[in-house]
Order: structure tokens, then sequence, then C-alpha cells
């Protein structure tokens, strides 16, 4: 017919009731993936179990180490390490609560830590607190202070080997292991800042302290063991005065011994000296003369 144009392409005729047949999906591989990671969590499961209940890994021994003043068999004591118990269920359950019950069962353990020595020993190790000053409270109890300002032992005063830091207030607040209060806080910070001075400054005949007293307003007089008094006032300008301490006393090494204090709280540093020994009559005027306060020298300032 005309304007009619025959398609080239075969129509193909599908019997009725009869559907194309698909190619079987392959699940084989998808299977043993399973399969393998089914069997990597039963092995961690029974290794688990078997590293948990093999009486192998349970706690046989304490060690302790770093001890220096405490007694080892009263850590352990404190820290109550429970019979038969799985060394690494401890460790996962019960470290926590293992390393507070030795933190507190004496003041003078600064830090702990534990660590597992397999397969059967719990290894402890403390820091001790070191002794830096001693906090001299008056009419109260005095203490040992370590570098943290930090108070662990009580003390008499007779029996301290370290500077012993004097401040004009009484408390009952001190609690021994613990941060001091603010208030007295303040005060033993002003002294520590000037022996951490003489520490890093190591100025020789300053390495005699005996003790330092901080007063209410922070102005610090240091002592020595030869009694010679130094009047140092704020810690404003401390090392400008230290310097001037040094100078002094390279200038006149006689200082540290005639001396009864020295002055170096203004601009121009003064000296009283030592009133001599008592005579049979001593003459009043004489002893006014010899202890009154005269300029250090001039070439010594601030």
């Amino acid at each position: 017919m005309p304007g009619y144009r025959k398609s080239n392409t075969a129509t193909t005729v599908r019997p009725a009731g009869r559907r194309r047949k698909r190619a079987p999906q392959r699940r084989t591989a998808g299977w043993g993936h399973f399969l393998f990671w089914i069997a990597i969590v039963a092995g961690l499961a029974w290794s688990a179990y078997f590293v948990l209940t093999n009486p192998r890994f349970y706690v046989h021994r304490v060690t302790i180490d770093g001890v220096r003043t405490l007694n080892p068999a009263h850590i352990e004591a404190a820290a109550q390490v429970p019979a038969r118990v799985n060394i690494f269920r401890f460790w996962l359950e019960k470290r926590g609560v293992f390393c507070a019950r030795i933190q507190a069962c004496d003041p003078v353990i600064e830090s702990e830590s534990v660590a597992i020595d397999l397969p059967n020993v719990l290894r402890v190790r403390i820091v001790e607190r070191q002794p830096f000053a001693v906090l001299n409270l008056p009419e109260a109890t005095s203490y040992i202070l370590d570098s943290n300002r930090v108070p662990y032992r009580t003390i008499a005063l007779n029996q301290a080997q370290s500077p012993i830091v004097t401040i004009p207030v009484t408390t009952e607040r001190i609690v021994e292991g613990h941060q001091l209060p603010s208030d007295i806080d303040s005060h033993v910070k002003a002294g520590y800042y000037l022996l951490e001075l003489l520490t890093d400054r190591h100025i020789g005949p300053l390495s005699d302290i005996e003790d330092l007293t901080v007063d209410k307003n922070n102005n610090i007089n240091l002592r020595l063991h030869s009694q010679l008094l130094i009047k140092l006032g704020q810690t404003d300008g401390l090392p400008d005065r230290l310097a001037a301490v040094e100078t002094a006393l390279a200038a006149d090494p006689s200082l540290a011994s005639k001396a009864q204090y020295l002055d170096f709280t203004t601009s121009r540093p003064a000296i009283m000296e030592k009133a001599p020994p008592p005579a049979a009559m001593p003459d009043k005027s004489t002893d006014t003369a010899n202890t009154a306060v005269t300029p250090l020298s001039s070439d010594i300032g601030h």
C-alpha cells in the first residue's frame, strides 16, 4: 500500500504459560563470610571465658614499690585485695576503688598507680610527699608541707628540719592530705615564693634559714640560724631586694653575726647592730648608741 513501510524488526511471540528462567543466585560466598565471623566471635568468647576463669590468672601477690616512710603491709591491708579474684576482672572493674583506698590510707601518699605483672601479680607504685617547709600556726598544731603546700604530717617545731613558715592565722580547718584553706594558703604562698627564689638564686649566706614569718599584709621577714633578721617586705620587687641583701652580705660578711636585723623594706636599707654583752655596770647611753638604726652603705639599694 502506498505510504506503508515494512518493519525489519522481527517480533517474537512467546507461547502462553511459559516464563523466562532466571539464573540461580550464588550465595555461597556470603554464607562463608558469615560463618567466618561466627567462628571469630566464638573463639574470642571462648578465650575470654578461659582467661577470666583460669586460676592461673588469679591475683596471688601484691608488690608495693616507692615507699620510704610507710609500711607496705599497712598499704596492702588498707587496699583490701579480695582473695581469688581474676587479675583482668580486677583491672577492669575494681582498679578505681582500689586506688582510692590506697590514696585514703595515709595523707603522705601523693599519688599511686597500679599495673599487672602477668600471670598473677599486682604491682603498686607509690609516690610519697617530700617535706619542703613546716607551717607554724600560733597556738595551734604545726604541719609538714610538701612543695605544693599540702599539709600531710603534724610535727613539733623543735623537730623541724625544713624552713619554718609562721603566719598570723589560727584555724582548725586544716585537713592532712588536702590543700590549705584559701586564707592560709595566700600567706603560705608568699613564703614559698621567697623559698623558691632562694633555691633558684643559690645565695650562699641565705641558705642557712631558720624560719620566715608572713604577716597579715604578706610582709616577709627572714631569720637565719645566726639569728640575723632580714626584713624584706612585700613580694612585689622581692628579687631586687634579695639582690641587695646578697650585695650587702658580700660587702661585709660580719653583718651576719653583728647585726640584729637588716631592713630592706625602704629605698635606703638600714641596719640595727646587736647590743654589746652587758658589763657589770652597763651604760644605758652606750647601749642605745650601739643599737641605733643606721643606713647601710650607699652602694646598696634597689
